[in-house]
């Protein structure tokens, strides 16, 4: 084998890793960011239900003032 085609060899294997390294890498980053939209549609989803759940209360309470200064 000559010095040449040695050295092509090495080459395409050096680009295989390096694209293997920028794949991992990638594939890392896109799982990342499942994790991130995950954990932001729970805390929005939280967020909503204590949304809901404050407007029942604070109607809830309203109502029972004005019955009490009605009486």
């Amino acid at each position: 084998m000559t010095v040449s085609k040695r050295k092509q060899i090495y080459e395409i294997i050096n680009e295989h890793i390096e694209v293997e390294h920028e794949r991992d890498y990638v594939s890392e980053y896109i799982r990342n960011l499942h994790e991130k939209i995950s954990e932001l549609e729970s805390s929005v989803s939280r967020k909503k239900k204590r949304r809901s759940g404050r407007r029942r209360k604070s109607k809830l309470g309203t109502s029972h003032k004005k019955r009490g200064s009605e009486g």
